[in-house]
């Protein structure tokens, strides 16, 4: 089966997203949302004007909203292959990022102001 998916948005706890595809008859293939290997949550499938084209709608689990780092993965029934992953990330470990950004930036200002300043007592 060849699908196609784009995120269309990530709005107020549903993302949401547009599916082409080629199968068999008028529904769409059914889907599966799943959290550290679980099944979670339902999503809707809706029908697009184009015939084959669904928009679907996953309402993120309150499950996935926690401290650290999770990925909410969707994937077709029966399939092991993701068609989207969908990482939060919150708490601790998104703040220990920027503070290690934070330093790098430093870093490379201080090496910049070193450098501005050689320059200026050579000329």
């Amino acid at each position: 089966m060849d699908i196609t998916l784009t995120e269309i948005r990530f709005s107020e706890g549903v993302w949401t997203a547009l599916v082409d595809g080629k199968w068999q008859g008028d529904s769409a293939p059914e889907f599966t949302v799943s959290l550290q290997g679980k099944n979670v949550s339902r999503l809707k499938a809706e029908l697009k004007s184009k015939p084959k084209r669904y928009e679907l709608s996953v309402p993120i689990p309150s499950e996935a909203i926690a401290k650290g780092v999770h990925t909410v993965i969707i994937s077709l029934v029966g399939s092991s292959d993701a068609l989207a992953k969908i990482p939060i990330v919150a708490g601790d470990v998104l703040s220990e990022d920027i503070r290690a950004e934070v330093s790098l930036l430093r870093e490379e200002l201080d090496l910049l102001k070193r450098a501005f300043r050689r320059h200026c007592s050579t000329t």
